[in-house]
């Protein structure tokens, strides 16, 4: 049982209520003082309900009490749940130590890698790492500013590498206002869990994209997610169409990421498969949302075809958990039904709303952004710090024409992460390798004056002057670029770029 009792703090409250329990025969467990918020805590086994009446009664009539209630809980016993919670929650081990090195606190985590058994705690940790000392002289007064940051140990336990991260615990003393040492905290990393972390956060990067998410800052994909927000409350059919490469699959995932928010559901799955693959089980009733994306549905047999129709047709009158078919093809559907005249009219049936995903080198204006992500997941993959690109570096990309569209450039920034050794993605650490791209002029760029600034700018005007024959209006180069016509008209200006004369 908890009294909490609100009061002035005085010298001899305390005393003047512990005084009360005498006569009770009160086993008292524990007291507590909150000074911030005026409360005294008396924690004590359970006494008669009559008992209990005439104590807090008398309790209230002391000078500067103001009130008496019974407690769950004390703000110490909140605040070391919550601190155990927390402990037990992280997914690295976590181990405190008292000053001779003894374990007072250890998580499961801790226990199932240093494998310290049932009963560890008052024993000395050197008991369990060999060659590892934990003891007050280690963080004597001279390592105490040394030992304010982290102190890392390499150690093998069972066939495992382990990392232990080591800090000093200190106390703040009140008297003096120097902190007092009071323990060690031990946090222990594993490879393994290492890399299960980063792939978690690799998922969450891909998987929780949702529509309004999608990068779209070029005209072309602005207008696209316009119309695929729209479609959202509709139950047709999709095609979309698009060339190989350019993003259909994750672009349907964060289309059905969007569904399932706009429609509160939870639970639902998206499954890719191939045309040819498609029978009567996917359209059959789930109780889950499923979204089949079918891809190149020209492939979908002739036994299907009356099928589909007619799953379609009763389509608008289906619950919205239902089985949602998504067509995707690589080739537009008109090129696609002049292919296959005998599925023309299939075909159009199916396509009830048709989209066509622009290609990368249509889209220039999304390029940094991508490039940015790309390079975000890979720097995740390698366990590396997000690594920035260089202008120069980014130019080069923006040059390209990308006939691999968005998996291209994920392999080539995955690529520049990997083989560079800094932290920034230069020029030369991005390997483009293709006709188009072989037969783009060679400039070379040296540093000017000491000067990043007037190199980078020699190298534009470099790389302007070059282009401008094949591209010959402003316009036209900044399409190409990836570029507004202002900025562009601007730089011819600027670098006296002009039409040689006839």
């Amino acid at each position: 049982m908890i009294l909490e009792i609100h009061c002035h703090d005085r010298i001899g409250m305390a005393s003047q209520v512990l005084d009360l329990f005498i006569p009770y025969d009160i086993d008292l467990k524990g007291i507590e003082i909150d000074r911030k918020h005026d409360r005294m805590y008396c924690a004590f086994a359970d006494i008669a309900f009559e008992h209990l009446q005439t104590l807090m009664a008398e309790i209230r009539r002391i000078d500067g009490v103001f009130d008496v209630k019974t407690a769950m809980f004390t703000p110490s016993d909140r605040a070391h749940n919550a601190l155990f919670t927390l402990i037990e929650t992280l997914s690295d081990g976590v181990v405190s130590l008292d000053l001779f090195g003894h374990i007072m606190m250890a998580n499961q985590t801790a226990m199932d890698d240093l494998q310290l058994g049932d009963s560890p705690f008052g024993q000395p940790i050197s008991q369990y790492l060999k060659g590892v000392h934990f003891s007050k002289e280690y963080f004597s007064s001279a390592n105490l500013t040394k030992l304010k940051r982290f102190q890392s140990k390499r150690v093998r336990v069972a066939g495992k590498t382990l990392l232990l991260e080591i800090l000093p615990i200190y106390i703040p003393d009140e008297v003096e206002g120097e902190p007092v040492r009071a323990g060690t905290l031990v946090q222990i990393k594993s490879e393994t869990r290492l890399g299960a972390q980063a792939e978690k956060l690799r998922h969450a990067a891909v998987q929780d994209v949702a529509l309004e998410q999608v990068v779209a800052k070029s005209p072309l994909m602005k207008a696209l997610v316009k119309q695929l927000t729209a479609f959202l409350a509709l139950k047709s059919p999709l095609f979309l169409s698009g060339e190989a490469g350019s993003g259909k699959q994750d672009l349907v995932k964060a289309m059905h990421l969007s569904w399932q928010k706009l429609n509160g559901i939870n639970q639902g799955i998206v499954k890719s498969m191939s045309g040819n693959k498609l029978t009567l089980k996917h359209l059959e009733a789930s109780p889950q949302s499923q979204w089949w994306i079918v891809n190149e549905p020209q492939w979908i047999s002739v036994e299907m075809h009356e099928v589909v129709l007619d799953f379609l047709d009763k389509v608008p009158n289906l619950d919205f958990t239902f089985n949602r078919l998504i067509f995707v093809s690589d080739t537009p559907l008109e090129e696609l039904a002049e292919r296959y005249p005998a599925q023309r009219a299939f075909l159009y049936r199916i396509a009830q709303f048709s989209l066509h995903l622009p290609p990368l080198r249509s889209r220039k204006q999304d390029l940094s952004e991508l490039t940015h992500y790309y390079c975000k997941l890979a720097c995740l993959d390698l366990n590396k710090p997000m690594l920035k690109v260089s202008r120069a570096a980014f130019s080069k990309l923006a040059l390209h024409t990308w006939p691999g569209n968005l998996t291209e450039l994920r392999h080539v920034c995955y690529q520049a992460c990997l083989l560079t050794s800094k932290s920034t993605i230069d020029l030369g650490d991005i390997n483009l390798v293709n006709k188009a791209q072989e037969q783009q002029p060679d400039v070379e760029l040296e540093l000017i004056e000491g000067s990043l600034d007037k190199t980078m700018k020699q190298f534009e005007a470099k790389l302007l002057a070059s282009l401008f024959p094949s591209y010959p209006s402003s316009r036209l180069l900044a399409d190409k670029v990836g570029m507004s016509h202002s900025s562009v008209a601007n730089k011819l200006r600027e670098y006296g770029i002009k039409k040689d004369p006839d």
